[in-house]
């Protein structure tokens, strides 16, 4: 808006036009010019402020999306950690209970043949022989079970070796004795199982169980 002051000829009475685009006044001095060149300079500023606004909504829209899909994946692989340690931790516990439980029978095989044995040989029943012909077929298969399942521990290793060892033994005079039975020689008998104690090979098969129920505890 341009304010001008019109001046009138004093002869005529016809106003005095202007001698220029740009008017003096008492009051104020506009420019039109400098006036649309304002407007123009706004409306450019007022466009770059926009195109800068969207390209930070872009930008916080991008963090805020790319970051929420980054702590997804952070948490999902967390998760997955955390259900595989969970896994590993229960089968390891599964795996040490069945290797106490396969110890238990197996002792309890060597239990079964010794007293099975001992029942013959006290009351000369052949009925007491299932019972110890049973457990000593088994025991084999238990030792072999054991190995596999604690093949990766030296210690338990040795320890199954040393009772297998200790089984031959007891084994052999346990076959002198049912031999010395079958001839009626019931005291030649129970002398030869009784070298089992002496040579302390009964004891030592029931320390190698214990030990190696320890390990597994």
């Amino acid at each position: 808006c341009v304010f001008r002051k019109v001046e009138y000829s004093s002869s005529s009475g016809q106003p005095i036009p202007p001698s220029s685009d740009t008017t003096r006044t008492g009051y104020t001095l506009v420019n039109q010019e400098s006036s649309e060149t304002d407007i123009t300079s706004t409306q450019q500023f007022g466009s770059v402020s926009a195109a800068l606004g969207s390209v930070m909504s872009f930008r916080t829209i991008y963090i805020f999306l790319f970051g929420g899909l980054g702590l997804i994946v952070i948490a999902v692989i967390a998760a997955s950690w955390l259900m595989m340690e969970q896994i590993k931790a229960d089968s390891w516990i599964e795996h040490t209970l069945q290797i106490q439980e396969d110890a238990r029978e197996y002792e309890g095989l060597v239990q079964e043949m010794e007293l099975g044995f001992r029942g013959y040989i006290l009351s000369r029943n052949p009925r007491f022989l299932e019972p110890y012909a049973t457990a000593r077929a088994d025991i084999p298969r238990m030792q072999e079970r054991l190995q596999g399942r604690v093949g990766d521990n030296k210690e338990q290793m040795a320890r199954l070796e040393r009772i297998a060892k200790l089984l031959v033994s007891h084994q052999v005079l346990i076959d002198k004795a049912l031999d010395a039975a079958t001839k009626a020689n019931f005291e030649g008998a129970v002398l030869l199982f009784s070298k089992s104690l002496e040579n302390r090979i009964i004891p030592d098969l029931h320390f190698e169980f214990a030990a190696f129920q320890r390990e597994e505890t």
